[in-house]
């Protein structure tokens, strides 16, 4: 019987999945990775390979204790692949499967992180006005790194907001690199100057939402890997 324990014991002593994730553009020429302690893992390695170069070779960038690397001095619009390994006692498990991140020449907008309804940043009469950003990147392997933002406005009963959207280098009316849309609705290619109702159809005050993402092949040029930032500017006109 304590045989037998002693073996379940060690089985179970093992690490776990070797999983990262991976953040981009927290800080310019550098991306974020983190992990999970693991009670079975004396120590960890990360591994990084550069995409674009053909087949992927990996290098160990981190070796030790630690649950988060920051990879900086990056070439700037650089795709990176990442991947961990854990170590117990001689033996080394993983790797786990690879992410991809990119080390931007650009921060992450203020109202980040707002990829959900549920950190929605909200548009005010005190807070008319946002500039944000967005990206999408798509690498070798078909691994995709994107943005989306979502906003909301307080609206009473019965009233309507208008949003205006713009993108800078575009002329009024032409179609922007964006898509967005209000809630319930079906998103679509936004415009230049595009005035955005936010209909509030109920008899009680209500926030309604709305969410901006880039149009993915715009955002590729043209091409099947690549990628870039671009930035963006909502202005709340009025609510009635």
């Amino acid at each position: 019987m304590e045989g037998g324990l002693s073996v379940f014991t060690e089985v179970w002593s093992d690490p776990g999945p070797c999983e990262v994730e991976v953040e981009s553009f927290v800080e310019e020429y550098a991306v974020y990775v983190e992990w999970e302690e693991d009670p079975g893992a004396d120590e960890y390695i990360l591994e990084c390979a550069e995409d674009g170069l053909g087949e992927k070779v990996f290098k160990e960038v981190y070796r030790g204790k630690g649950t988060s690397y920051w990879h900086r001095w990056l070439e700037g619009e650089g795709r990176y692949y990442y991947r961990l390994l854990k170590v117990r006692g001689e033996r080394v498990f993983g790797p786990g499967r690879d992410r991809m991140g990119v080390a931007g020449v650009v921060r992450q907008d203020g109202d980040e992180p707002n990829d959900r309804k549920e950190s929605a940043k909200e548009l005010s009469f005190e807070r008319r006005t946002v500039v944000g950003n967005a990206w999408y990147y798509r690498g070798s392997d078909g691994q995709e790194v994107r943005d989306l933002d979502w906003y909301k406005v307080k609206v009473p009963g019965g009233w309507s907001a208008q949003v205006k959207f713009f993108q800078e280098g575009i002329n009024q009316g032409d179609q922007t690199d964006f898509i967005g849309g209000v809630e319930g609705e079906l998103p679509h290619r936004l415009v230049q100057e595009e005035t955005l109702l936010l209909e509030n159809t109920t008899t009680e005050d209500r926030y309604i939402y709305l969410c901006i993402r880039p149009d993915e092949e715009e955002f590729l040029g043209g091409g099947v890997v690549g990628g870039k930032v671009e930035d963006y500017m909502l202005q709340l006109l009025d609510v009635q």
